[in-house]
């Protein structure tokens, strides 16, 4: 699926400097926390649980907890919630959480939700820790959601639809995933329910059509139904109505994992929607499989909720007790030293078995030692990274270059000194010659979106060392696009520089040995998904950026 954005939008998105434009899901976002016995949810992706280690996101998120007996009025429940766990019992530590043996329910109130582009809609990169999840359980969830002020805005400014948000493209979605990779739970058969049509089951039924629902087989241009490299039939991302394939279901799974509204969204305004499915017991025993497989200090995970943008996620409720997000949980350890987390009858923690990962924010892909989570370009074999960290940046000038779809045109800044390299473009594009008139960069290939693939033509010359930077997908975990130079092959991905840099830093570095003045880089982007079936890693909206590093 490929989702335009309005240059309306990407203009706000890009003023903060956020180089997010590819693809059709992954991100992060910002919850907030105070917990009773009972909490659960978790934060596109997009992979990444850097914040939600911040103890200060903890603040944000109110969970509680009901027991069986309960079956609390909403005038109870609010009474209820004012013995919240996040503060101290008497004699107690802020942080604090108290596990209610009794809970049979979770409700999670997001004071501040997401609404950005495939933003992870627990935000502050929070999501529901494994720690607290049960093995062998079926959850069913509830998310309590509605269109964002500023969409509304947007919308009650365009009446006519003039500018596309209702007769386009725009999308309202969500993807319940794992939040280590923001794998999508329903892209594949038997790890989500619920009663309406999901795209994995269909594309496995006889004709990919259960009687009342069914999906549409991609054809080439000459009618040829198109089919990926192990022979699999390729389908289109919607659901469609089995008698009238003219018109798509209401609300339904895509083949990708996405749950989509189709067009009742245009009526909502300000009224606030629920969804419920259930995550199976295969896939909740999964996770606890995956992050229980890692080595103790590398250990995290568990349940976030990636968003299409344009609305937020208000309140979770799940069907069983005692559930926390990860932010309460490192609260309670930055309040706790040398203490043990103990959650129910069983260790869930230790002083050396906290969010890690999260508290530092540096989110590694964890998923390519899970084994069988294998990066795109490694299952292709010979992709392997050959650039080497220790290559000595010369002293010279340095020279940006940018690279990317058709509608790329928003100022950027390559070096993270607060002042653009590029600036927005008047004319529509950023093709040869852009970044004149005082700017540094220059624009040096364009991607086609269609396939992939982009040739870059990088003026250099002997001595010079050539850095290659993810343009995009802070939390797609994986490498985003390989480079070809000659014989040389290498990967980028996204690895976040520090806390105020607001680039990745360079994951594929070649050095040039020959005395040339430009090198051609055979640019790939890879496909989200190993099986190369639906939702490609590009659009027009993707980017890149080269750095050149000049010896004097």
């Amino acid at each position: 699926m490929k989702k335009k954005l309005l240059a309306s939008t990407l203009a706000v998105l890009m003023a903060g400097a956020v180089f997010a434009g590819c693809g059709d899901s992954s991100s992060s976002s910002k919850s907030s926390s105070s917990s009773k016995a009972d909490a659960s949810s978790a934060a596109e992706s997009a992979a990444d649980a850097s914040s939600a280690a911040d103890a200060s996101s903890a603040a944000d998120t109110t969970t509680t907890t009901t027991s069986a007996a309960e079956e609390s009025t909403p005038e109870e429940s609010a009474a209820e919630s004012q013995a919240d766990s996040s503060t101290p019992d008497e004699g107690g530590k802020e942080g604090d959480l108290k596990f209610d043996p009794e809970a049979k329910t979770t409700t999670i109130e997001i004071a501040e939700p997401d609404s950005g582009a495939w933003a992870n809609g627990f935000g502050n990169d929070d999501y529901i820790d494994y720690r607290t999840l049960p093995r062998d359980t079926d959850l069913t969830f509830t998310l309590t959601i509605k269109l964002s002020d500023t969409f509304l805005s947007m919308l009650e400014a365009d009446p006519d639809g003039s500018a596309g948000l209702i007769t386009g493209t725009e999308q309202i979605g969500f993807a319940p995933s794992k939040a280590n990779g923001w794998e999508h739970f329903c892209a594949k058969k038997g790890y989500l329910k619920g009663d309406f049509p999901i795209g994995a089951e269909l594309a496995e039924m006889e004709g990919a059509s259960d009687g009342k629902f069914k999906l549409k087989a991609k054809t080439d241009k000459d009618g040829n139904v198109k089919k990926d490299k192990d022979g699999n039939v390729k389908y289109e991302e919607d659901v469609y109505l089995a008698d009238d394939d003219t018109k798509i279901a209401e609300f339904y799974c895509k083949p990708d994992g996405f749950l989509k509204w189709n067009d009742s969204w245009k009526t909502w305004g300000s009224e606030a929607k629920t969804a419920t499915f259930t995550i199976t017991k295969e896939a909740v025993n999964e996770i606890l499989d995956e992050v229980e497989a890692l080595p103790e200090e590398e250990r995290w995970g568990g349940i976030l909720f990636q968003c299409s943008g344009n609305f937020e996620i208000q309140k979770v409720d799940i069907d069983y007790g005692n559930i926390l997000l990860a932010s309460q949980i490192n609260e309670w350890y930055a309040n706790h030293e040398g203490e043990e987390f103990v959650w129910g009858d069983k260790a869930a923690g230790g002083d050396d078995k906290k969010d890690d990962s999260a508290a530092e924010g540096d989110k590694k892909d964890e998923s390519t030692a899970e084994g069988d989570k294998k990066d795109e370009s490694t299952a292709e074999g010979d992709k392997k990274d050959e650039s080497t960290a220790d290559i000595e940046i010369p002293a010279g000038e340095t020279k940006y270059y940018v690279w990317g779809g058709e509608s790329v045109t928003w100022a950027m800044d390559l070096d993270n000194d607060d002042t653009n390299n590029v600036k927005d473009s008047t004319e529509g594009n950023q093709f040869p010659g852009y970044g004149n008139d005082g700017y540094e960069a220059f624009w040096v290939g364009t991607l086609d979106s269609t396939e992939g693939t982009a040739t870059l033509k990088i003026p250099v010359k002997k001595g010079a060392v050539v850095e290659f930077i993810a343009g995009g997908w802070e939390n797609y975990p994986g490498n985003q696009y390989s480079v070809t130079i000659g014989e040389t092959k290498g990967d980028v991905k996204w690895e976040a520089a520090d806390e105020t840099n607001k680039l990745s830093k360079p994951t594929f570095t070649y050095k040039v040995e020959d005395d040339v003045e430009e090198i051609t880089a055979e640019i790939y982007y890879y496909d989200r998904t190993e099986d190369d079936v639906e939702d490609p890693l590009f659009n027009d909206f993707c980017q890149g950026f080269v750095h050149v590093h000049l010896p004097e």
